[in-house]
């Protein structure tokens, strides 16, 4: 059994999300349980818009922000 982790594909739980605007969730890195500065490529939400994972569109010091595939829904992920 490979027990191996994908890190440019990361899950994260739709209860840790807030929704802050229309189609628009956020969160901080360190409550998604990821380190400083960690942004993985895809992230994929189970029970939140079309189930295609969400991918990074923009990327600072201070947040990532990724669109859902074939989506309209975007999450921000605070870099804390």
């Amino acid at each position: 059994m490979d027990r191996s982790v994908d890190w440019n594909r990361m899950e994260i739980s739709r209860h840790i999300l807030s929704e802050t605007d229309l189609h628009t969730f956020s969160t901080e890195a360190s409550t998604a349980g990821w380190k400083p500065g960690f942004f993985p490529e895809q992230v994929v939400v189970k029970g939140l818009g079309n189930g295609q994972p969400f991918v990074q569109a923009t990327v600072t010091q201070q947040q990532v922000v990724y669109l859902q595939q074939f989506g309209c829904i975007r999450i921000v992920v605070f870099n804390d």
